[in-house]
Parts: C-alpha cells; structure tokens; sequence
C-alpha cells in the first residue's frame, strides 16, 4: 500500500515537471510529441488510485463500509480519511494528493463537519478510532 502512495506521489511530481515545461513555452515539435506521450501514460496511471483503494479495503476491511454505513462521503473525503487512518501528515497527504498544505486543511475542516465532530475534537483520534 506504501509503494502505491510513493507511486502517486511520484507521478504528481512528474506531473507538476510536466506543467513547469509547458508553462516555459519552450515546447518544440519532438518535445510536444513526447510531452503527450509522458501525459498519456501518466493519465492511464489513474488506476493507481483504485488499486489503493482496493489494497487499502484489504488491509481495513470494514473502514470503508463502517463510514459509509454512518456518514455520507464522497470519495474525496473516503481518500482523505484513508490517509489519516494511516497516520499521514497533512505535508504528505498534500504530496501524495498533489495538493496544497491549505487544501488539505481546507478538506479536512469539511470532513470534521460532516462527520460532526464536535469543537476540539481532534479528526486524526476519531478516525483512528473509528
């Protein structure tokens, strides 16, 4: 499961290179050519997040459902509480979700309000022990 995440982590860099390249506007015809290549790959390597998911459901078997069962989550918020229940900070969740330090908080205050935590409650303790 660790080797999926490193794997999305590394693919968002890839990414985020990818976006830096054609930003400089120094895109010839041989580097578009490979540029649409690298992002074809890297867009068929979405089911990485589905095998996560999958391998995620192995090693917690009834998380997904028990969560489910009690709160309505998108699969946003079903992937944010997947990594808090293991244990990532918000600095490697950013990495992996290829997102901001604030974007994560930002979802991580939405999901403490939909699973009505109450003020001072701490998210990472309710899902740990959820």
């Amino acid at each position: 499961m660790f080797s999926k995440v490193n794997y999305i982590t590394q693919r968002n860099k890839h990414i985020s290179n990818l976006k830096e390249k054609l930003s400089n506007n120094k895109v010839d015809k041989p580097n578009l050519i490979e540029l649409k290549n690298e992002l074809k790959y890297l867009s068929s390597s979405n089911k990485i997040y589905a095998e996560f998911d999958k391998m995620f459901t192995e090693v917690y078997p009834d998380f997904h459902k028990k969560v489910n069962e009690s709160f309505n989550l998108s699969k946003t918020d079903l992937r944010l509480a997947s990594y808090i229940k293991m244990n990532h900070s918000n600095y490697e969740i950013a990495r992996i979700s290829g997102i901001s330090i604030r974007t994560v908080e930002s979802q991580r205050y939405r999901l403490s309000k939909k699973l009505s935590l109450e003020k001072g409650k701490d998210l990472n303790s309710f899902i740990l022990n959820f």
